[in-house]
């Protein structure tokens, strides 16, 4: 005979194979990494003299012991969602690919029960164990010492076999949809006894009490939830009053300058750093020319207080990222992670046996949310486990990216730091060249005006001498200038271009007199006033000499 089976069975029998195979694989990886680490734990502590094994490993503390046993309660309820329908005796016509016995459900039923009755108390012993550590500040020896991490894991354990047993000897495991829970048998049967009248009516030989087990372990997972909620709030409170003190505290230090703190470190914004930052000048006077001997060193030093400031702030990066998180306030985001994948886990299961409570038609969306995030509780917590060896990885990386580029940043300043002290090295080759030939010019300029003004001095007297016994041989004829023509005189000055003309004009008898034309020319002020003021004594006295009357 030929069955048909209806889109709903096939596709509620098959998505929870998936999330039970992706839950199977987390909760396995979680449960060997602690196990590895147990037994490094254990093999350290039996050869701690030896340097076989590193101390800077992580410790195996309670939290590991906590997280080992929920990753084996979602192993184990992992295993009953992937082998989901196959455990579903026969009978169960409608259900898609049904093939097991009333000994299969029940094997696979108890593994259920186990499992998710485990895995919710589990959560909450680990959310109490966030409040000693946080709220209450127990380390995680003393939690061990006192006998509180035996109370942690008895309750789940015992909740999950206490459970599992009921459950088994009030005969409720059977098919219930996906897989075997509490569920009565056979299908579509009646927990009431039927009337006489009520042929068709199948009477229940299996799971009388199944309804109230159910909300039994509803009821215990939401009281979990709300213990994880409350534990969550009460340390996220805490956390935030002490971040909230620690940044007021902070920001006072900033605020009055720097001052030193309680323990006598001074801020990172203390007014020492603005008056030693290279960049600032607290000078106001301009800086001469004995100063440039000096920019050298001053590079080399400031390109050295950059690079301890780019590296500074390279590796804090205040200025870039969000503050450094606490200790305290990393525990917190942990567990409330955990919380957060309780939370998703058990929030479609809980809506769907509302649906049915209420007599309501149960959509197959909601069905199929329920089938597939449900069983994904190992999956999430692996990744929440993973989170911070992925942080560590991160920062890890972070911190190779700033070395590297600090590096590179390094090598970019020495490569400037040659070509500055190269070009000032040409500089200064080239300042004290033209220094010695400016100094080397102007002495021949001093030289040369101080041997042009004695000369035309002589020449003046010359001149003068000879106009005066001209005049005393003449003095009874006529007097005439018998002086030569267009006598000229140059003086040259071959470094400044400076040229003296003297010219004495004999063309016009009734007036004896010498022109003087005088160009000068000087880029030096000093030189030009010694070379005007010789000229000035030479033209006076040639003036006044020619000035006499015949």
């Amino acid at each position: 005979m030929t069955i048909t089976y209806s889109r709903k069975s096939m596709v509620l029998a098959i998505l929870p194979k998936f999330s039970g195979l992706l839950s199977f694989l987390g909760s396995s990886y979680i449960f060997q990494d602690v196990l590895r680490h147990i037994v490094t734990e254990r093999q350290r502590r039996h050869h701690h003299n030896h340097h076989h094994f590193s101390h800077g490993k992580e410790k195996v503390g309670v939290y590991h012991r906590l997280i080992l046993g929920l990753s084996v309660c979602d192993l184990v309820a992992s295993i009953v969602i992937m082998v989901g329908t196959w455990a579903i005796p026969k009978e169960y016509v409608g259900t898609y690919m049904a093939s097991g016995t009333i000994g299969t459900c029940t094997v696979v039923g108890i593994m259920n029960e186990l499992g998710n009755m485990g895995a919710p108390i589990y959560n909450a012993s680990l959310c109490i164990h966030y409040v000693l550590v946080i709220l209450m500040g127990m380390s995680e020896e003393k939690i061990a010492s006192k006998g509180i991490e035996w109370y942690l894991h008895i309750v789940p354990v015992t909740f999950a076999v206490v459970f599992a047993t009921l459950g088994f000897i009030f005969k409720l495991y059977n098919g219930a949809g996906s897989w075997c829970w509490f569920a009565p048998y056979p299908p579509n049967c009646s927990l009431e006894p039927p009337q006489p009248h009520q042929t068709s009516i199948i009477p229940c030989t299996r799971g009388h009490y199944y309804h109230q087990f159910r909300l039994m372990h509803i009821g215990i997972a939401w009281v979990c939830l709300v213990v994880c909620s409350i534990s969550m709030f009460s340390i996220y409170r805490k956390v935030y009053k002490q971040e909230s003190k620690v940044a007021k505290y902070r920001y006072n230090n900033n605020s009055n300058g720097g001052y030193p703190s309680k323990n006598g470190s001074k801020s990172k914004h203390s007014n020492n750093n603005y008056h030693n930052h290279p960049n600032n000048n607290n000078s106001s006077q301009r800086p001469n020319d004995n100063d440039e001997s000096h920019s050298n060193d001053n590079n080399v030093e400031a390109n050295h207080t950059n690079y301890n400031q780019y590296i500074t702030s390279s590796s804090s990066s205040s200025r870039r990222r969000p503050p450094k998180k606490s200790k305290s306030r990393q525990i917190a985001d942990q567990g409330m992670f955990f919380v957060i994948v309780f939370i998703l886990t058990w929030t479609f299961p809980t809506i769907t046996r509302i649906f049915q409570w209420l007599g309501w038609s149960i959509p197959l969306t909601l069905n199929m949310l329920f089938v597939v995030f449900f069983p994904l509780q190992g999956f999430f917590n692996a990744l929440v486990y993973l989170r911070p060896k992925y942080l560590k990885f991160k920062k890890k990386k972070e911190k190779l990216a700033i070395k590297k580029a600090a590096a590179k940043w390094k090598q970019q300043q020495q490569i400037k730091q040659k070509i500055t002290q190269l070009f000032y090295n040409n500089n200064n080759s080239d300042d004290n060249e033209g220094d010695n030939h400016n100094n080397n010019n102007n002495d021949d300029i001093w030289d040369n005006n101080n041997s042009n003004s004695n000369s035309h001095h002589l020449d003046a007297v010359s001149h003068t001498n000879s106009y005066h016994t001209n005049n005393k041989e003449d003095e009874n004829n006529v007097p005439t200038a018998t002086t030569t023509n267009n006598h000229h005189h140059h003086c040259l000055d071959t470094n400044s271009n400076d040229n003296i003309l003297l010219t004495s004009d004999n063309d016009d008898n009734d007036s004896h007199s010498f022109i003087i034309r005088e160009t000068y020319q000087n880029h030096h002020s000093n030189n030009a006033n010694a070379f005007a003021s010789a000229n000035a004594d030479a033209a006076v006295g040639v003036g006044n000499t020619a000035a006499v009357d015949p």
